[in-house]
């Protein structure tokens, strides 16, 4: 789906987006956004300061590990951990196949002046010191994946033919990570 098709143009393709979008999600639930208008460099720096992130050895990513459900920090998914084994669609479970992948989580770093409720939906950002660049690059892209964003919401909320604001106006303090 190309947002830019209905986005930007007029009521007979915006229609057409419309009728597509409600046939995908009652088909298969999902769909996939093209023409959101994000620039490809700042997708690739992101990228390249991901991967520095995660060439920094364990003890020093470590150190910016979650220490508790919804925080943000870096995750090592590995089954000597407890955390489990990933597979294949289609293949029996194998206990020697193990989920060595990692991630980094971060958020939107509002803070609404209530702690329990900071903590909780809107836990403090971890950035690692060894890496500044990690941070502006993540500033940088997800400043610019708030305003797609913003139009999916638009979009879903025309499809289930409701006010074009109804996402919108109850996601303004959103808790995505």
């Amino acid at each position: 789906m190309n947002i830019e098709k209905w986005w930007r143009t007029g009521s007979a393709e915006r229609r057409e987006t419309i009728a597509q979008l409600d046939a995908a999600l009652r088909g298969t639930g999902m769909f996939l956004l093209e023409g959101h208008g994000v620039p490809q460099e700042l997708m690739r720096e992101l990228r390249a300061r991901a991967r520095e992130f995660f060439s920094l050895p364990r003890e020093v990513k470590a150190r910016y590990g979650i220490e508790a459900a919804y925080d943000s920090g870096w995750l090592e998914m590995h089954p000597a951990g407890g955390v489990g084994v990933e597979h294949e669609p289609g293949t029996e479970p194998d206990a020697t196949a193990p989920d060595l992948h990692e991630s980094f989580y971060l958020g939107p770093g509002i803070r609404t002046g209530n702690a329990v409720l900071d903590r909780l939906y809107y836990p403090a950002n971890r950035w690692p010191e060894e890496l500044a660049a990690l941070r502006a690059a993540a500033d940088a892209y997800t400043a610019h994946m708030v305003r797609p964003a913003g139009e999916i919401n638009v979009l879903l909320a025309t499809v289930l033919g409701l006010p074009e604001d109804y996402f919108t106006t109850r996601a303004r303090q959103a808790t995505w990570t």
